[in-house]
């Protein structure tokens, strides 16, 4: 995967997590991040290249979401 098919993966996450924000507020940090793993899980599910990780999120790591990214 390039970077920059890495980076339109995310812009189509961030428009649909935007959209999903503006209809319904996530209550806790811990939903948004469990909801972006769901939908880059589901944006990437035909790409054998890009695995979401879905251990229990670490509280105090900014970056527990894209530490979790693995490629293979």
């Amino acid at each position: 995967m390039t970077k920059n098919e890495f980076e339109k993966i995310l812009d189509v996450c961030c428009e649909q997590l935007t959209h999903e924000a503006r209809e319904e507020k996530f209550k806790t940090s811990s939903q948004f991040e469990n909801r972006a793993r769901e939908a880059l899980s589901i944006l990437t599910e035909n790409d054998p290249s890009f695995e979401i990780d879905f251990p229990p999120i670490r509280r105090h790591s900014r970056t527990s979401l894209w530490a979790s990214m693995a490629w293979k």
